[in-house]
């Protein structure tokens, strides 16, 4: 397991709270309101014309913190993978990437999620006899972004990486995972039979469902199942979910901004999985209660 970030080098910043204020005078005060007030505060002549105003998004909020401290925490520059650190193989893989697009990470965030998981990608020869990749993206319910057989050159799946949206919602990753083996590790949409499977979860906090079953019930089905926890992750589930051994499956950072410390480790792992030369159990002991 990778642990990146310890609490005596992450910044613990003040929370803030963005308010709105809307007044509505009396008939008697006239024009003394003026129709707009600075610092977030507005004034309409009556409640007809709020049918008119248009409703917060539960991200416009989080969008406004985020782009006040953008320049505390920048979007992390991935550049192209060098021919060094390409994955050199003629082995068939099928790799699933099950993404968290909860109000928890923010759009800011997602962008570096958008670039960490482009840099880890990009190191592996696209195509049906080669390696495949698909992604869904889960809060309250999954979807799928794309298909294994969706994208058959590299250029078309990072094209698509960067034009991911974000989804927000909840953060329901049990539900995610059995979807994921439902509905995007089959072969009407692209799996091959003589490929490996791997599963990559990339989440920023506790799930609020139960996950041990799902995730166990993945590795059953011979799916060598990666857990990358940022920031809140629950370290405890993202072990349930990895397969064994923790130390290549499962990792662990502080914030995302220690997402660029792991991204090369991390492709480094995988093309092991799609080589087969890596040590995957597939079967979890018992959590402690």
């Amino acid at each position: 397991s990778y642990t990146a970030g310890s609490s005596e080098t992450v910044c613990r910043r003040k929370r803030s709270v963005c308010m709105s204020a809307v007044f509505i005078p009396a008939p008697e005060c006239g024009s003394l309101l003026a129709p707009s007030v600075p610092g977030g505060a507005m004034s309409v002549p009556s409640f007809r014309l709020l049918l008119q105003e248009k409703a917060a998004e539960p991200s416009d909020s989080l969008d406004v913190l985020q782009q006040e401290e953008k320049t505390k925490t920048a979007i992390i520059p991935f550049t192209s993978v060098s021919a060094d650190n390409q994955c050199r193989t003629s082995a068939k893989a099928d790799i699933v990437l099950l993404v968290d697009g909860s109000w928890s990470i923010g759009r800011i965030n997602f962008k570096t999620i958008r670039n960490f998981i482009a840099r880890m990608v990009g190191v592996f020869d696209i195509g049906p006899n080669n390696v495949q990749i698909a992604l869904a993206q889960y809060s309250g319910d999954p979807r799928t972004e794309w298909h294994l057989n969706t994208h058959s050159t590299r250029d078309s799946l990072l094209k698509a990486i960067n034009d991911l949206p974000y989804k927000g919602g909840n953060t329901m990753t049990g539900m995610a995972l059995r979807y994921i083996l439902q509905e995007n590790f089959q072969p009407a949409v692209g799996l091959r039979s003589d490929s490996r499977k791997i599963g990559v979860l990339i989440t920023d906090g506790k799930s609020q469902d139960e996950i041990i079953n799902k995730s166990q019930s993945l590795r059953d089905s011979g799916i060598e199942l990666y857990a990358i926890g940022v920031k809140n992750a629950d370290e405890n589930e993202l072990r349930s979910i990895a397969s064994d051994p923790d130390e290549i499956h499962m990792y662990n950072v502080a914030d995302f901004k220690f997402l660029l410390d792991i991204v090369d480790d991390l492709s480094g792992n995988l093309c092991n999985s799609v080589k087969g030369s890596g040590r995957s159990g597939q079967n979890k002991a018992a959590p402690p209660d």
